[in-house]
């Protein structure tokens, strides 16, 4: 049978079991990372076959500082805070569905609302005491 977990495993390679295994695999993730490592720079390295472009490009990418990107990635990934959400010269309820900041642009909205119905606005508390009737 196939296993997606022996695909990336040569042939002669035992899988290595019990209280060690761990270890194996934090080894070989190492191993990976390291041959990944080396073909970024290998991707990078500029040879005698590449356009003026593509050197300028490769050149941009080994002075390229990712830390600002991953501290911008890590503050978006928090939790968003009322004081993030307001808008500009309104007072608004944040909490509110659809935060309008115009009168008129609520109503609107309301209007709209209001052209069909939901089951749950259908008042059936006399079905329901009819449906729940021996009688009826």
């Amino acid at each position: 049978m196939l296993s997606w977990d022996e695909f990336d495993k040569e042939e002669g390679e035992v899988a290595i079991k019990g209280a060690n295994a761990g270890h194996a695999a934090e080894a070989y993730m190492d191993r990976l990372d390291s041959a990944g490592g080396a073909a970024a720079l290998e991707a990078r390295a500029v040879t005698a076959s590449d356009s003026a472009a593509i050197a300028r490009a490769k050149a941009a990418l080994d002075a390229l500082d990712v830390a600002e990107g991953l501290a911008e990635l890590e503050g978006a990934s928090a939790r968003v805070a009322v004081d993030e959400k307001r808008m500009i010269n309104c007072r608004a309820d944040l909490n509110q569905l659809v935060p309008f900041k115009y009168d008129w642009a609520w109503q609107k909205y309301l209007d709209g609302c209001a052209n069909h119905w939901m089951p749950q606005e259908v008042n059936m508390t006399a079905d329901i005491s009819l449906w729940k009737n021996p009688e009826g």
